[in-house]
């Protein structure tokens, strides 16, 4: 009987979250393409790639209701099923939860936008500071774009990111018209 039970649970969980997913799922995915149609018209505007977003719900959704599986199905020997180990369990899945939180905020609050003199860097908790191209300097690794304000690295745009050459164009842009005023 307690096994019949456990299975309805996880049936019933799983019924649910699929009616979540079917339901708010188009929903969601019409929202988001409305947002990166404006954000994509706004051509000085540098975001974090949107699978972040997509991993940080899927993880975000994923693992409380594994922890809840988990936690629910019987092991093999019910008597010596100890406190301790669902607790280290739902630590460990609750860290991991907290990475999925993580992506999520940061593809929804980090920004860089680029101004015809600087550009204004937003990070992933929403503190945005403004530097002038005057104050930095640029190295390209290869694979990112560093950007230091003296020996104090700003930030990293990885080549990985959808337009990510944007900054350092309009820095080599700012650089060559500073270059053509000074001979003037």
């Amino acid at each position: 009987m307690e096994q019949q039970v456990r299975t309805f649970l996880i049936v019933a969980i799983m019924l649910i979250i699929g009616t979540i997913v079917r339901v708010y799922g188009n929903r969601i995915l019409k929202y988001f393409n409305k947002k990166e149609q404006e954000n994509a018209a706004n051509e000085n505007l540098i975001l974090q790639p949107l699978y972040y977003l997509f991993a940080g719900i899927f993880i975000a959704v994923l693992q409380p209701v594994l922890c809840l599986v988990l936690m629910i199905v019987p092991t093999v020997d019910n008597e010596n099923r100890e406190l301790p180990w669902i607790l280290l369990m739902v630590f460990t899945f609750g860290l991991v939860w907290l990475c999925g939180i993580f992506c999520i905020m940061l593809r929804l609050n980090w920004r860089i936008e680029i101004h015809e003199d600087g550009f204004s860097f937003r990070n992933s908790f929403r503190v945005t500071k403004r530097y002038s191209f005057e104050e930095i300097t640029e190295i390209n690794t290869g694979r990112a774009y560093r950007y230091y304000k003296g020996k104090k690295k700003i930030l990293a745009i990885s080549m990985l990111q959808p337009n990510c050459f944007l900054l350092a164009e309009a820095f080599f842009e700012w650089k060559s018209k500073k270059r053509i005023a000074s001979n003037e």
